[in-house]
C-alpha cells in the first residue's frame, strides 16, 4: 500500500494486517512501513522482490488544495511525475494498481 501512513490508508493496512499487506510513508512513520518519497526515489529502491506482491493500492499525492496552489511545482513533481514512474513501474512488474 502506497501511502499507508494516511488516514484512509492506515485504515486500510489495519483491516489488511502486516501478514498481507506492508504499507510506505513518507514523513510520517508507520509500524513495519517502509520509508518512500515517491518524489526523491524510484519504487525499486524500496521493493526488493516485486514477485511477492500481486496487488498495489496507491494513496499517497499531495491532496491539499492550499500545499498544491502554493507550490504547483513540488505538487506536479508528486502528483504528477512520481506518481505516472510509480505506475509505470508496477505496470513492469504485472503488479495490478488500485487507485485511490
Amino acid at each position: 500500500m502506497l501511502g499507508a501512513s494516511g488516514l484512509i490508508g492506515g485504515a486500510l493496512l489495519d483491516r489488511l494486517t502486516s501478514a498481507r499487506a506492508i504499507g510506505t510513508y513518507n514523513r510520517t512513520p508507520i509500524s513495519g512501513g517502509l520509508r518512500f518519497d515517491a518524489r526523491r526515489q524510484k519504487l525499486a529502491q524500496v521493493i526488493d522482490d516485486p514477485g511477492e506482491y500481486s496487488h498495489a493500492a496507491l494513496l499517497l499525492g499531495q491532496t491539499g488544495m492550499d500545499a498544491c496552489a502554493s507550490d504547483i511545482q513540488a505538487s506536479d513533481a508528486l502528483n504528477l511525475a512520481a506518481l505516472k514512474d510509480i505506475i509505470d513501474q508496477l505496470n513492469a512488474w504485472h503488479i495490478r494498481l488500485i487507485f485511490l
